[in-house]
């Protein structure tokens, strides 16, 4: 984490814009991302991640926080928009950090809530997704003991959802 510190900022090269020279500078997403969550603004840190379009960045801040900490709290911190979100983004990387994926994504699956309004509409389609996902996992030869009974309970969370 301290490297991610340490790389907060890329300066590219000097431009000119008429007689102006311009210094563009790029901040690293990871440093505004825990800016964001050492202010606790986690469904904001979610909502900035998401829009880099780069799964491995939703990725790397579910590890930089305690997911299941956050989904404990009463009332929760991130909206059911951000959770819904969240999964799918979260299946989009499966194969990304497999131990800690599935955990995510069970936890996250319990505390989405099908009917809230704001979400009502599009959890139908996103949990079909899930679950085509899981089932073709559960049937990959390399699957281990311990991610089949994983899947198996998301698969679990996901169908009594559905109903």
């Amino acid at each position: 984490m301290q490297d991610d510190l340490n790389t907060s900022q890329t300066s590219l090269p000097h431009t000119t814009q008429g007689s102006i020279n311009v210094t563009a500078t790029m901040v690293d997403p990871k440093f505004e991302l825990l800016k964001l969550i050492s202010q606790h603004k986690y469904e904001e840190a979610f909502t900035a991640a998401f829009r880099i379009l780069d799964v491995s960045i939703v990725y790397w801040l579910c590890s930089q926080v305690d997911l299941h900490h956050i989904l404990s709290i009463y009332p929760l911190p991130l909206s059911q928009v951000v959770l819904l979100h969240l999964l799918r983004h979260l299946t989009y990387g499966i194969n990304i950090n497999m131990p800690h994926t599935f955990g995510w994504m069970i936890s996250v699956a319990n505390a989405i809530i099908p009917t809230d309004p704001l979400i009502a509409m599009h959890v139908q389609p996103i949990f079909n997704k899930v679950y085509a996902v899981l089932n073709q996992r559960q049937y990959l030869p390399t699957i281990t003991d311990d991610d089949l009974s994983s899947i198996r309970s998301l698969i679990h969370v996901i169908m009594s959802k559905s109903m």
